[in-house]
């Protein structure tokens, strides 16, 4: 993958996808620490057509993106090549939160770069426990977040003692996912 193709990836994520990049160097800096975390049995993910990794501030992106902890974005070369390349894009909520809650988005979107972002399949969830696997054997206690469509539709009603007033919006969807 060439810097070329890079810098295409990039337009298209805000051109085509209306991707709004964060421009805070220190969280990529912060993320990209974190990183180096991940043991020396990860996967080469660039052999499968990683090309691009980015933090967006949830806030900035359209509606249906605004809930993503982490997304993967997959991108087909317009040239002769026919390359596939994937991005993975890390939200500065996700980055802020600490380095275990942001290595375990960044490992189930590196899971879906290895199934070729087939969505939440069987397969997916046999790379990503094997992924979590090598990680927990390197010393890293990482969790298997819930796949959006795994999140309850009501949130569980919170205890109230008797005369409590009802909390407002308790019992409505969690606006987190993946």
């Amino acid at each position: 993958m060439t810097g070329k193709d890079r810098s295409g990836i990039k337009k298209s994520l805000m051109r085509d996808m209306s991707v709004i990049l964060s421009d805070d160097e220190a969280r990529f800096e912060k993320l990209a620490g974190y990183l180096d975390a991940l043991p020396d049995s990860f996967p080469d993910l660039d052999k499968y057509g990683f090309a691009l990794l980015y933090v967006f501030d949830r806030q900035r992106q359209r509606e249906q993106d605004r809930g993503s902890a982490g997304i993967t974005w997959e991108h087909k070369s317009m040239d002769e090549r026919k390359l596939t390349a994937y991005s993975i894009g890390i939200a500065t909520e996700t980055v802020d939160r600490g380095k275990e809650y942001a290595l375990s988005v960044f490992v189930h979107e590196a899971a879906h770069v290895l199934t070729g972002n087939e969505g939440h399949t069987e397969l997916f969830g046999i790379v990503l426990d094997g992924l979590l696997s090598r990680c927990a054997e390197a010393g890293l206690d990482l969790e298997r977040l819930q796949y959006p469509e795994q999140a309850p539709e009501t949130a569980p009603e919170p205890p109230r003692a008797p005369g409590d007033p009802e909390i407002p919006g308790a019992g409505q969807k969690p606006a987190q996912s993946l």
